[in-house]
């Protein structure tokens, strides 16, 4: 069995670090906040301050009293655009 490699003193790894692949599409590394290429932090809640709004460009319209099957409809797609299964009938 062979023997596992020395780390690198923090000299070189900083090296490494300092042209490194943050946030981007297959990066490695990266930051925490709402960007395209960041991550999210553990206690994000989806309101737009800590992480993407959840419903960003999402409008529903209609009367809730005389369109309430279109009002519904539109519910269901905008929460399905975010990964809902609806397996509802007509």
């Amino acid at each position: 069995m062979t023997s596992p490699l020395p780390s690198p003193d923090a000299k070189t790894v900083s090296k490494f670090h300092r042209n490194d692949d943050v946030d981007k599409t297959q990066g490695h590394h990266h930051t925490l906040g709402p960007g395209l290429y960041q991550s999210a932090g553990g206690r994000h809640n989806h309101q737009g301050g800590d992480s993407v709004l959840l419903f960003e460009n999402v409008t529903i319209t209609g009367s809730r009293s005389l369109n309430t099957a279109d009002v519904i409809n539109q519910i269901l797609n905008a929460l399905a655009a975010v990964g809902l299964v609806n397996n509802t009938g007509p």
